[in-house]
């Protein structure tokens, strides 16, 4: 997985929309919440997708492209909090938060 330089963005994170609820049963975070190891699991069909992990001040932390529908992460060594998942899949961009404890 590429780490790539540290990037600032900025995220709004609302209740669950309409919207946001359906996309995001498309994401499934093993165990959640987390020590810093833990699977992700995408209905992607196959499809290639872009997988990004944002901190709360929504600094780039993780990226990495693939087609897997699985992807194991170790992350151990980000300090404890709520992290947002970013999935770019074709047109759709999937949202998906995990705590890191």
């Amino acid at each position: 997985l590429d780490c790539g330089e540290p990037q600032n963005r900025n995220f709004i994170l609302s209740q669950n929309s309409e919207n946001e609820t359906d996309l995001s049963k498309n994401i499934l975070i093993k165990p959640n919440p987390n020590e810093g190891e833990f699977s992700i699991l995408i209905n992607n069909n196959g499809q290639k997708y872009t997988l990004e992990i944002y901190n709360s001040q929504g600094t780039l932390i993780r990226n990495t492209n693939s087609n897997l529908n699985q992807i194991y992460l170790n992350l151990k060594s980000i300090q404890n909090g709520v992290y947002l998942i970013k999935v770019s899949l074709g047109q759709e961009i999937l949202y998906k938060r995990f705590i890191k404890i």
